[in-house]
């Protein structure tokens, strides 16, 4: 998911790996070949148009077999870059353990760097109603501080209706008076 809405990436599955604290990203230390799952692929695919919203243009699911064992290989799944006119793509679903949970899930997550970063609801809330875009969140400053100066701060701005209303009266008065 966070590859989609970062620049591109891919997703193998068959490697194990170790933690590179100092470097933020996973070292593959070891092969760890799983079983011949091309033949899953539409269903994988899928999976992931049920569970990903807008849908990833340009997924693409591949297998390569081991040269050793044709039964064991990996699994590349590739996301090209996405329009940014797609953004954001959230998580509709969630599985854990084989079930999905019960209840309705949505999440977002950016990639930086080898981290992904889900944002919590408040957070995905927040981006979604300011705009998630540069252009979206200067317009939503600017309009907080237009609407600070056009709301009166405190109690000593006092407006006195009759006041305006008598000072129209008088010039509409002198008007028709020249």
């Amino acid at each position: 998911m966070s590859f989609c809405n970062a620049s591109a990436g891919y997703i193998i599955v068959g490697l194990a790996t170790d933690p590179d604290p100092a470097h933020q990203i996973d070292r593959v230390v070891r092969l760890d070949l799983l079983p011949n799952v091309a033949a899953r692929a539409g269903e994988l695919l899928g999976v992931i148009r049920t569970h990903v919203y807008p849908e990833v243009t340009g997924l693409a699911i591949r297998w390569f077999a081991s040269a050793e064992d044709s039964a064991l290989g990996l699994l590349v799944i590739e996301i090209p870059q996405q329009n940014m006119d797609r953004h954001p793509f959230i998580i509709l679903h969630v599985d854990e353990g084989g079930a999905a949970l019960r209840h309705v899930v949505v999440g977002y997550a950016e990639r930086r760097g080898a981290d992904n970063l889900p944002y919590d609801g408040k957070q995905l809330q927040q981006a979604l109603r300011r705009g998630m875009d540069g252009l979206s969140q200067r317009l939503s400053r600017i309009e907080d501080k237009i609407d600070s100066l056009l709301t009166p701060q405190d109690d000593r701005i006092q407006v006195d209706q009759r006041s305006i209303d008598a000072s129209i009266a008088a010039r509409i008065d002198t008007l028709m008076s020249e």
